[in-house]
């Protein structure tokens, strides 16, 4: 679910200064010092494609797909651990108050700012979404 930021450092945002770092570590094959940079720089990385509302009702509908399927259950857990993530994700954002901040990278394909009750109405109709969709496994 994180390799959007590593396209946002090394493809769409490579002048940023934590971007020339993550290069610098990747070239010199300094993974664990790669994901603390991750850990450190990702509340600063905004319009990410795999962090947004959008993506996020497209892959519960290929989850949809994926866990009626009858496929493996690798493939149901690799699905629902991609949605538990994002789900974390946007609930750590919502409970520390950082709205604005869920708005640039939840949100940021609407185009315009998404009020506090709508952005818990969007969290709250995920997850039960998601737990709906868990229960046909």
């Amino acid at each position: 679910m994180d390799i959007d930021h590593l396209i946002y450092w090394f493809f769409t945002h490579p002048e940023k200064e934590d971007s020339q770092k993550a290069r610098k570590l990747w070239q010199g094959k300094e993974y664990k010092e790669l994901l603390l940079l991750l850990g450190q720089s990702h509340d600063s990385h905004t319009r990410l494609i795999f962090h947004s509302a959008l993506f996020q009702i497209i892959f519960l509908i290929f989850t949809l797909y994926i866990f009626t399927s009858g496929g493996s259950y690798f493939g149901s857990g690799l699905a629902a651990g991609i949605n538990l993530h994002l789900l974390k994700d946007e609930w750590e954002e919502y409970f520390e108050k950082k709205y604005n901040h869920l708005n640039d990278w939840l949100f940021w394909q609407l185009k315009r700012k998404i009020g506090l009750k709508q952005q818990k109405n969007f969290i709250v109709l995920m997850l039960s979404i998601f737990l709906g969709l868990s229960l046909l496994v």
